[in-house]
């Protein structure tokens, strides 16, 4: 066999399974701010649930009982909703359609 560092870095597996933490990973959620943490736990049910109703719009989403039942619905109003779980919406959600008057 080669040298390791003949070895192409292509070729080296760097992926660590979601049971293997690097020590780096370790407590970056307790460093995250209030308003951070509340975004990335939006944006992780609203990916979900786009996975079980991918037909959901963005207002429907924003008004989901889950998204109201754990107050995400409140602490978003719905154009920061949108900017926010635009990332993860599913393929329906982000087809273009006629606007939405403004509700605010």
């Amino acid at each position: 066999d080669p040298p390791s560092c003949w070895t192409s870095k292509n070729l080296i597996s760097t992926e660590n399974s979601y049971n293997e933490l690097e020590d780096s990973d370790i407590g970056w959620y307790d460093r995250l701010t209030e308003l951070r943490r509340r975004k990335v736990i939006c944006i992780g049910l609203a990916e979900q649930l786009w996975q079980k109703y991918p037909d959901l719009t963005y207002k429907e989403m924003h008004e989901h009982e889950i998204m109201k039942g754990l107050g995400y619905s409140s602490k978003f109003n719905f154009k920061n909703f949108k900017t926010l779980v635009r990332s993860v919406a599913s393929v329906p959600a982000k087809l273009p359609g006629s606007p939405l008057k403004s509700e605010e």
